[in-house]
């Protein structure tokens, strides 16, 4: 197993700051390892070059652009099976999701399909084991800290909690290399329908996920 692995989000093209905040945990995670980093990225027939070029910015080696007209707007179901299957293809020792609606939503089904181990909520990462991350989380009503690790040999599925790690800032003398994949998919896969995405009326408030 090798790899510490990130799954990027984007709004109007742009990566989420949930997004930066997962480099932040990654390169914990790979410490002094020599681990390399690498973005998932999914994408429907769209141009993804600003996108992969910010993601190697933010610190990723690599690049793999999942590349579906089904995956424009992903659906939980779908993105799940194409994640899934180059999980399964790649191994990865660690996978990490945002604490976002999409990362909440994608990553236990994703632990699932891969037989991977699946901690939520991290707000620390420990790479000091030999093979295999200590995550903490919050428990309790916050009242306790948990360390939590996986089994030798098994890929971690981590989200974080939104705003526990800081986000990254681009540095526009990093890049990436690119890879396109095309997953197999169809649209009976799909069990929901993403209807519409607007921003919300927070009244000026800052927003816990953003």
């Amino acid at each position: 197993m090798s790899g510490i692995w990130i799954v990027a989000e984007t709004l109007q093209n742009q990566l989420t700051s949930g997004t930066l905040e997962l480099f932040t945990a990654a390169k914990q995670a790979a410490g002094n390892s020599g681990k390399s980093i690498t973005a998932v990225l999914p994408a429907g027939s769209a141009d993804t070059s600003a996108v992969a070029q910010q993601l190697g910015q933010a610190g990723a080696q690599q690049v793999i652009v999942l590349q579906h007209d089904l995956l424009a707007a992903p659906q939980t179901q779908v993105f799940s099976r194409a994640l899934s299957d180059v999980i399964q293809d790649r191994n990865p020792s660690a996978v990490f999701f945002s604490g976002s609606t999409t990362g909440l939503d994608v990553a236990p089904r994703v632990a699932i399909r891969t037989g991977a181990a699946l901690i939520t909520g991290a707000t620390e990462i420990d790479a000091s084991g030999a093979d295999t991350l200590v995550v903490t989380k919050a428990c309790m009503a916050e009242s306790l800290l948990s360390q939590i690790s996986a089994k030798s040999g098994v890929t971690q599925i981590i989200t974080l909690r939104s705003k526990a790690f800081d986000p990254v800032a681009l540095d526009a003398g990093n890049s990436a290399d690119v890879e396109t994949v095309t997953p197999t998919l169809s649209a009976e896969m799909a069990k929901t329908k993403l209807m519409e995405v607007k921003a919300a009326d927070t009244g000026g408030k800052k927003k816990l996920e953003e």
